[in-house]
């Protein structure tokens, strides 16, 4: 995995349960169209429940691109393989 992302419960709900399949991110990711990612759920204390989905980026919209602002930028992602613990 390039890339490690962890999301709150609601938001990572939505992926695990195929009604969203987008993410949007800080500019700083390093993510790239075609990169594989491992998604892991987490609380706001930071703490990972055990759920986490790997994906691959299959479209994305960069920073400042768009109309988007220039601290975020929009990926989506197709699963490739659900884990939990």
């Amino acid at each position: 995995m390039s890339n490690q992302i962890w999301l709150l419960p609601e938001i990572f709900e939505k992926l695990w349960r195929d009604e969203r399949n987008y993410l949007i991110l800080e500019s700083g990711q390093e993510v790239d169209l075609g990169d594989q990612v491992l998604i892991e759920e987490g609380n706001a204390m930071g703490v990972r429940t055990g759920r986490a989905l790997e994906a691959r980026v299959t479209a994305l919209s960069r920073a400042g691109e768009e109309g988007l602002p220039r601290d975020l930028m929009v990926i989506a992602v197709k699963p490739l393989l659900k884990r939990a613990r």
